[in-house]
């Protein structure tokens, strides 16, 4: 018998307590008062919704390094700094023609807890947003600004890679963060060997699956096969 069959409806409530307190909480502040039936139908529908609407859990690494997470943090905020000036400046700029893509990046890792708090990361920077996720490829796909070159494309989706390795050393599991430990490892001594096509500033391990050629960046109409590995120039046209 498999751990999800042996949890009990009660347990399973019990462990999503969290979660229905914050639905009753976003109930009563839609309704702006507390009285015995907001409360009553708040814990109803707040019952009703993770029943119906259930998803799997979100696993918790279990770790966290406050150093790390402080360092995830300015980053963040010195992205969002720079991305709003950038596009702030295009708006404003009468000679500026938005080239946009889509573009796929391949992650690291399949945690769901590093995959959600990625999409959400590079959500909250201007000129990105992400618009699709294959989960079981842990694969994103996101809009993105300012992309009129080739190296454009690659900046970005090296900035996504950066992001995930940052989120993964603050919160991933131990073996999460020693795989992006081994590869920066790599990374330096390829780049003191002088070796050339060394790895991008973000991961370059990229699981069993990788972006296949149906996954394309697409701007100003032209597609081109994206092969899922950051630096490859093939399909261009």
């Amino acid at each position: 018998m498999s751990p999800a069959r042996d949890i009990s409806p009660w347990r399973s409530i019990w462990r999503q307590l969290p979660l229905l307190v914050l639905l009753i909480a976003l109930w009563l502040f839609l309704w702006d008062e507390v009285t015995v039936m907001s409360v009553v139908t708040g814990v109803l529908l707040a019952i009703l919704v993770t029943r119906v609407f259930y998803l799997p859990p979100v696993l918790l690494s279990g770790r966290f390094n406050p150093w790390r997470g402080l360092l995830l943090g300015l980053r963040m905020i010195v992205d969002v700094a720079t991305a709003s000036i950038e596009v702030a400046f295009w708006a404003v700029n009468p000679r500026y023609k938005p080239v946009n893509s889509i573009i796929a990046v391949q992650l690291h890792t399949h945690s769901d807890l590093v995959m959600t708090l990625t999409a959400e990361a590079i959500t909250v920077v201007p000129g990105t947003v992400v618009v699709d996720v294959d989960r079981e490829r842990a694969v994103l796909y996101l809009h993105a600004l300012g992309t009129r070159t080739d190296e454009d494309v690659e900046r970005t989706r090296r900035h996504v890679l950066g992001t995930e390795e940052r989120i993964v050393l603050a919160v991933g599991t131990h073996e999460e963060a020693e795989s992006v430990r081994a590869e920066r490892r790599a990374r330096r001594m390829q780049r003191g060997g002088g070796a050339h096509g060394g790895a991008p500033d973000g991961l370059t391990s990229l699981g069993s699956d990788e972006v296949s050629a149906d996954d394309i960046a697409r701007r100003d109409g032209v597609h081109r096969d994206d092969p899922g590995r950051p630096g490859s120039g093939e399909g261009e046209r």
